[in-house]
């Protein structure tokens, strides 16, 4: 469904996420309550789930009275009234296996551009496998720490004191694909474009893409008086530019195109970024001071958002 995330999830996840419900002491919940109810929100809510490795029928059998069963039905009955949807392919889980086996889980992944997999391995297997395709891979170790980025909008505040873009390395979930929105960036002084896509890239791009490559796409107008022959030799110098920024495979696509509402967005896997002075910001901007609010594609509206930005330019 339009809007809706998509879960690939481990029946041993879900096992463990039930028996795992943070206790609380003297009517105090634990500090990780709020937490592990945002990720039952997020299965019971707007996401089609779609549980890996259990028949339909051997999932039912886990509805029963034990606090684990109730959320297993909870699980089950909040996808009857529309939010989302719960599958049950019990092959899935094989079939990732053998893409990644055969090699071909580059293409299995990037057909998953936005997906969230909650699975029952450990924090070893879940770090390797972000840092081999550049998605998110969350096992019961470590959701805690995902939670803060994955669940809250985040907002700073931009001016002259800050370190260039550094401070968005905070966001730094497992990427493999860019999407930059900005009429104006051709517009920009060279130098600036250089100083800030440095900056912006190296904060937000992982350190390792091991089996995939990143995807980083710009779309953005020719200025006034400027025709596609003088585009086209900054374009390139930007390209090389982006490149260098990492060691593994980058593929850069710059577009010209018009987006009449002026709006300034960067869209990664997980977050949808906007900034009032846009991305590339001079030395003047940052003294007048900006904003950078990071919204979570778990925030109500925010991945609906990016289906239509990306649908409106014809991203695929």
């Amino acid at each position: 469904m339009e809007g809706n995330i998509d879960i690939y999830c481990e029946l041993g996840f879900i096992d463990q996420f039930c028996n795992s419900c943070p206790p609380s002491k003297n009517g105090i919940p634990d500090k990780h309550y709020k937490s592990w109810q945002k990720y039952l929100d997020l299965l019971c809510g707007q996401s089609d789930v779609v549980l890996m490795d259990i028949t339909t029928k051997e999932y039912s059998n886990y509805c029963d009275d034990s606090i684990r069963g109730q959320i297993f039905d909870i699980l089950l009955k909040s996808h009857f009234d529309g939010n989302g949807n719960l599958i049950c392919l019990p092959e899935e889980q094989k079939n990732m296996e053998i893409k990644i086996k055969d090699d071909e889980g580059k293409e299995y992944f990037n057909q998953h551009e936005h997906a969230i997999f909650l699975m029952n391995g450990d924090k070893s297997m879940c770090t390797t496998m972000e840092e081999d395709y550049g998605l998110l891979f969350i096992s019961p170790e470590t959701m805690y720490e995902r939670a803060e980025f994955l669940f809250t909008p985040q907002r700073n505040i931009i001016n002259e004191t800050t370190n260039n873009w550094e401070f968005v390395r905070n966001y730094r979930l497992p990427y493999n694909s860019i999407l930059l929105i900005d009429n104006f960036i051709l517009s920009k002084d060279y130098k600036d474009i250089e100083k800030n896509f440095i900056s912006l890239f190296n904060a937000l791009l992982p350190d390792k893409l091991n089996k995939n490559c990143a995807h980083i796409s710009i779309l953005t107008e020719i200025p006034k008086k400027q025709d596609e022959k003088w585009a086209n030799e900054k374009k390139t110098k930007i390209e090389e530019l982006i490149k260098s920024v990492r060691n593994y495979s980058i593929e850069v696509t710059i577009k010209y195109t018009k987006n009449e509402n002026h709006d300034r967005n960067l869209i990664t896997n997980y977050h949808l970024f906007d900034c009032g002075y846009g991305f590339v910001l001079s030395d003047l901007e940052r003294r007048k001071g900006t904003k950078l609010t990071a919204f979570p594609i778990t925030h109500p509206s925010t991945l609906l958002i990016i289906q239509q930005l990306k649908e409106k330019f014809r991203i695929e």
